[in-house]
């Protein structure tokens, strides 16, 4: 292991202990990411940042860089032939960690992507006497002497994506740590595609809002490298689209005022507002019947609320003419819903011709605004000269960043929760987030946030970032999607169902038309009909959804789908029990047991036919078990033959619904709908294929080697007094792979048509 250790100049006095940051017994913690708000309403700043220190002071080039990390550009440059041939260096940094947060509070940038990633780690603490303690789980180390940061080369291959990985880290040492409590940076040498982001991209002291001038300059610089060097995103662009029926004309870069107006008949590159309505009492400013004239006469910046107000900002700064936003262009509180009507089957085109579309994530309604308190310092890339060269040093990507390429805006922010918003999140091309503390980008090409500005170091493949994916199959765009990822774009559509049943809808009849934007899009990719949530060709595997709340409180059954879709029921569902359990979107093989005959979906809105309701029914042939209740089994159920009940034959039955009333008297029946060979059985990797042929031998010899790998999945189905032979989905369950050869051969004997509403 090869060493080297930087002359750094004497240390300096060492800092009294007096940081205004959280009281713990026995000393204080600092926080970098903990923001409080001083007196007299000031800015927000770090709470690591004394009193008498209200920002960071402004620094450009080389002055964004403390003396001490400076220093480290002057080390001979031999250290990277040990670097590069996979051996230690290890340099000294600050004599103390007190000397690192001065530096941060001075503005220095790699000290402040040193501390955050040290705050990931562990929490660091002061003791009274003035000794720094970094304190994870149940260790405690002191930190005792001076920072050291070993440069080190890893090739590894990350653990359940299998994505390789050969790169150079930077690890903090300091005192008695122990591994895995210091912080770990990634160093990357400068790349010709980094210098696309200008200098004003950079943080300063006063980048402390996702609002400021180095944020909106991030904005536009994503903008310009998505529409100039990204072919895949920027195919729309040759021409600007039709604009929405109406669009707010921001004006110029200065504007104070903004205009409704009409976008008939007329073409230009716009931006849409996706945001948070709030709660009644905090609407949105809208437009109505009474109120159009006014709107179209102007608006002045002062009588927006805050978000739109910001909204408008963005697009002023980044060059776009019109902004569409949904309360404003769209005219609301009429008694007819005539606009409504007519808009909402659009607004799916409205969000897919949009050159970005603005996520106002972390604003829980229009008067929060889009823009957040944060210390860019701690998030954007810094460049810096290391042992002679020049790199850019980054943050270490988080588990969720690493394993589900997440940048941040899955989940934790109010927007997210939204289930009308997921149209929005897959419709758009572009997207830009602002969510509780950093700006995150989305295209087609690129999904990332202000830590890492060219993509998430170690990111999986496209197939695990559901929402690109559905963009690059409803669109079209097949260049993203290598060909040895086997996705099946069904895997994606239950996938997407899964999400978006698990978002909240202000009323539960938009059930349908909250993803009919997505469903008319699907459906001319996948060449398929759209039936209540359902697609004809795999209406198979559509028909096992999986209730994932069972509280008499939120789960309930409608009138506004069939007993046979998700749509009907008022909770979250999934198909996870039937698709891909690793990280691709493959197929799942299935084997069917039953015959789709036929489906009557007739149309019940011309104008709107892939949302609102739907009064489809399914015809099918299969086989019909008896079923009865049964307290003493697991399932609470059991078959019957002949009269005899058997035992543990039923497992995992889910009810659709909380219905301990329902009838006794009631007959229930089982239909066995598929077999699934389990290609992930106990988290073991196989063949899903030979398990298929396994069974299908068994059918003949009644022997299935692979049996332990094939279940049988089934619908519970309850009758329909006075409609013989017609029936209504209550649950669903699977068969006990004893069963399983069993019930399968039965399925291929005589079959059963039956009709399920």
């Amino acid at each position: 292991m090869g060493q080297a250790y930087s002359a750094l100049a004497h240390p300096t006095p060492a800092v009294k202990a007096s940081f205004p940051c959280e009281v713990v017994p026995g000393g204080i913690r600092i926080k970098t990411q903990t923001w409080i708000c001083p007196p007299g309403g000031e800015r927000a700043r770090p709470a690591c940042f004394g009193d008498n220190q209200l920002q960071i002071p402004d620094r450009s080039g080389s002055e964004r860089l403390c003396s001490t990390c400076i220093s480290l550009g002057r080390l001979t440059t031999t250290h990277w032939d040990s670097i590069n041939n996979f051996r230690e260096v290890i340099v000294k940094h600050h004599h103390s960690v007190s000397a690192l947060i001065e530096s941060v509070r001075g503005g220095c940038h790699f000290c402040g992507l040193l501390l955050i990633a040290w705050e990931e780690k562990c929490c660091l603490c002061q003791e009274p006497s003035g000794e720094w303690v970094g304190k994870a789980e149940c260790n405690s180390a002191s930190l005792h002497g001076g920072i050291k940061l070993r440069f080190q080369r890893v090739e590894t291959k990350i653990h359940l994506t299998g994505i390789k990985v050969d790169e150079v880290q930077i690890t903090i040492l300091c005192g008695d740590l122990l591994p895995g409590m210091g912080g770990q940076l990634i160093c990357t040498p400068l790349d010709t595609n980094l210098p696309n982001f200008p200098e004003s991209c950079l943080p300063s002291g006063s980048d402390t809002n996702t609002g400021s001038p180095a944020s909106l300059s991030r904005i536009k610089a994503w903008l310009d490298i998505c529409t100039s060097s990204h072919p895949a995103c920027s195919q729309a662009d040759s021409q600007p689209p039709p604009l929405p029926t109406r669009v707010v004309a921001v004006g110029q870069k200065g504007s104070s005022r903004c205009y409704l107006v009409s976008g008939k008949k007329k073409n230009g590159y716009y931006a849409t507002l996706s945001h948070c309505w709030g709660d009644p009492i905090n609407r949105p400013l809208a437009t109505t019947d009474q109120t159009l004239p006014c709107r179209q006469q102007g608006i002045e910046d002062d009588e927006l609320p805050q978000t739109f107000r910001d909204a408008v900002g963005v697009c002023r700064e980044i060059g776009l003419e019109y902004l569409w936003i949904d309360s404003l262009c769209i005219i609301q509180e009429q008694e007819s819903q005539e606009d409504w009507a007519t808009e909402a089957p659009r607004m799916g085109l409205v969000y897919g011709n949009s050159s970005l579309t603005i996520s106002a994530s972390a604003a829980v309604n229009s008067t929060k605004g889009c823009f957040r308190e944060r210390l860019g310092l701690v998030f954007w890339s810094c460049p810096a000269v290391l042992f002679g060269q020049t790199c850019y040093i980054s943050r270490y990507p988080t588990q969720q960043e690493e394993h589900r390429g997440d940048p941040g805006d899955i989940k934790g922010n109010p927007l997210a929760g939204r289930a009308w918003v997921l149209q929005e999140q897959v419709l758009s091309r572009r997207s830009i987030i602002f969510s509780k503390n950093h700006l995150i980008w989305r295209c087609p090409t690129l999904s990332t946030s202000e830590k890492y500005p060219l993509g998430i170091p170690h990111a999986p493949k496209i197939s695990v970032d559901n929402h690109r994916l559905l963009y690059c199959i409803i669109n079209g765009i097949t260049s993203l999607i290598p060909k040895d990822l086997g996705v099946d774009i069904y895997t994606c559509w239950y996938r997407m169902v899964a999400e978006f049943t698990s978002r909240s809808l202000t009323y539960d009849e938009d059930r349908l038309p909250a993803i009919a934007g997505i469903a008319k899009r699907f459906g001319v990719t996948a060449d398929d009909s759209y039936h209540a949530g359902l697609w004809r060709r795999d209406m198979i595997l559509g028909l096992l959804w999986h209730p994932t709340c069972l509280s008499p409180a939120v789960t309930t059954k409608s009138a506004r789908a069939p007993s046979w879709s998700w749509a009907s029921v008022n909770c979250g569902v999934n198909y996870l029990h039937l698709l891909s359990a690793g990280s691709d979107a493959s197929r799942v093989p299935l084997s069917p047991l039953v015959d789709i005959l036929d489906v009557s979906d007739p149309p019940t809105c011309e104008d709107h036919p892939f949302g609102v309701t739907s009064k489809a029914s399914l015809r099918l042939s299969g086989v019909l078990l008896a079923v009865v209740r049964d307290e003493d089994e697991d399932s609470g159920l059991s078959l019957v033959e002949n009269g005899t009940r058997f035992a543990n034959d039923i497992d995992n039955f889910s009810s659709d619904v909380w219905d301990l009333d329902r009838p006794a008297q009631t007959p229930l029946v089982c239909l066995p709908v598929c077999v699934r060979h389990d290609p992930y059985h106990r988290g073991i990797r196989g063949d899903g294929e030979l398990y298929k042929a396994s069974w299908e031998k068994s059918l003949k010899t009644g022997i299935d080697e692979f049996g332990r790998f094939n279940t049988v999945y089934c619908l519970i189905l309850q009758t329909i007094e006075g409609k013989q032979g017609t029936y209504s989905r209550v649950g669903m369950c699977n068969i006990g792979r004893h069963k399983t050869i069993e019930i399968s051969r039965m399925v291929f004997g005589e079959r059963t048509s039956l009709t399920i509403i």
